[in-house]
């Protein structure tokens, strides 16, 4: 009786600090990560080499529902340190986080007034330091980068008539130099990632003015373009754009995707499901162009809901989407929901990415993935709902060209639509949000780290 009494004690301490998954492999329970008074709205989470930064904002609804705060929270694969205020009001745009440890937050605050985009960095070992104003007059927002040794790269479009690209960038261990022109947006914000070998790339969408015949008339329409440039680790400018295509309708700009594989390119072809990738080669150069698609088509992978990709060092491609049916095309009631997979192999015939696979379970409605990759193998994460089971959160790890999915963790009224996830150099946090109360905006923040044993 006092064996079996022992036996049932260990079998409940180690359900308590684990939840079921691939073999080889930890998932840690979930864990609150933000102050029970606090609803948290926005959530972003980054890592590197063994680092973890998370940045939240959130309100009290009991002295201030109008006022938001901005925390964050630094720490490793297994704990997490003390929240930190890096703000009294803000709302969060993004973290990055280099290999060497290197963090940086980003979040747009009011300031005597004006909308501004705010910045601080945290160095290696350290926490966040004194939050400082980035970008030029009204800028609002931008995107962050960091090298694996700790160069912090800040991209934005200015609010000038002229749309510019603007870069700054910041030494290991220093502030931002003067902000340089590499380019021209005139829709949509640019975008900016370190890959593993601390090139920068960014990339943004421009819509010149159509070419006219002579003499030539005010424009009266506009082409888009895809630009992109690359910074090598020991240049201190960026080099000349390139421009990876060219067509008549757009949507949205272009999104990066890094891993240990590199960094690709994509964007969604307008007027069609064909999603293209661009792979930055050695030396900064690019890629011919490929469709995800070319193989099998992908139904429901549209503009909005085109999905992120992990690039492990085998130089793979596997992207996850979300296939989601509606009820009709006035409604936006979802019928079905799925989350699918293809890969492209680092060499085949023509490089065609394989058919596509459901990973999501079926009776389930599953939200947008997210992804990301350690060395050898990709993860993937995303939240599912049904009518009548409680919200779950699911994790699934392609290694030596097989999926599996983790058991589900339990995530009750979890908002489908906050997943992120970021791959450190062996670890990969998962951050979401839960709404207990859907009468009310905001909810509590929660953290799980997968990690191969």
């Amino acid at each position: 009786m006092v064996q079996r009494t022992l036996i049932l004690i260990i079998v409940t301490l180690a359900s308590a600090l684990l939840v079921a998954g691939p073999a080889g492999a930890t998932i840690s329970s979930p864990k609150r990560i933000s102050p029970s008074n606090l609803r948290i709205q926005g959530l972003v989470v980054g890592s590197g080499g063994s680092r973890t930064a998370i940045v939240m904002d959130g309100y009290d609804p009991k002295p201030n529902p109008d006022a938001y705060e901005v925390l964050a929270r630094l720490g490793t694969a297994t704990s997490l340190g003390s929240t930190q205020r890096l703000a009294g009001s803000g709302f969060v745009t993004g973290v990055a986080v280099g290999a060497d440890g290197t963090a940086i937050a980003g979040w747009e605050q009011t300031v005597n007034g004006k909308r501004t985009w705010r910045v601080a960095i945290a160095r290696p070992g350290k926490s966040f330091g004194s939050a400082r104003t980035l970008g030029d007059p009204g800028v609002v927002s931008g995107d962050l980068a960091v090298t694996p040794k700790g160069r912090i790269v800040a991209i934005w479009r200015s609010r000038s008539s002229d749309h510019s690209v603007r870069v700054a960038i910041a030494p290991p261990g220093g502030w931002f130099a003067g902000a340089k022109t590499i380019g021209l947006a005139r829709q949509g914000q640019p975008a900016v990632t370190s890959g593993p070998d601390g090139t920068v790339v960014a990339t943004w969408l421009d819509t010149p003015p159509a070419p006219q015949p002579p003499p030539a008339p005010a424009p009266t329409d506009r082409t888009a373009e895809i630009q992109a440039t690359t910074l090598a680790p020991s240049a201190s400018a960026f080099a000349a754009p390139t421009k990876l295509a060219s067509f008549e309708y757009w949507d949205t700009a272009p999104a990066l995707s890094t891993g240990p594989g590199g960094v690709v390119v994509s964007w969604t072809q307008p007027m069609t499901s064909v999603r293209k990738l661009v792979r930055v080669l050695p030396h900064g150069t690019f890629d011919f162009p490929i469709d995800l698609s070319a193989s099998a088509p992908i139904a429901g992978i549209g503009l909005e809901n085109a999905g992120p990709l992990g690039l492990p060092s085998d130089l793979t491609i596997t992207a996850l989407w979300q296939d989601a049916k509606l009820k009709n095309a006035e409604s936006d009631q979802l019928i079905s929901s799925v989350v699918k997979t293809s890969t492209r192999p680092a060499a085949g015939e023509h490089g065609l990415f394989s058919a596509a696979k459901a990973l999501s379970a079926p009776g389930w409605l599953a939200g947008g993935p997210e992804a990301g990759a350690l060395t050898d193998r990709t993860i993937g994460a995303w939240g599912e709902t049904a009518k009548t089971k409680p919200s779950r959160l699911r994790i699934a790890i392609r290694s030596h060209g097989n999926w599996t999915v983790a058991s589900p963790l339990k995530a009750p009224d979890l908002d489908t639509g906050s997943v992120s996830l970021a791959a450190g150099s062996k670890h990969v946090p998962v951050v979401w949000i839960q709404r207990p109360d859907p009468t009310h905006s905001g909810g509590q923040a929660y953290f799980a780290t997968y990690r191969p044993n």
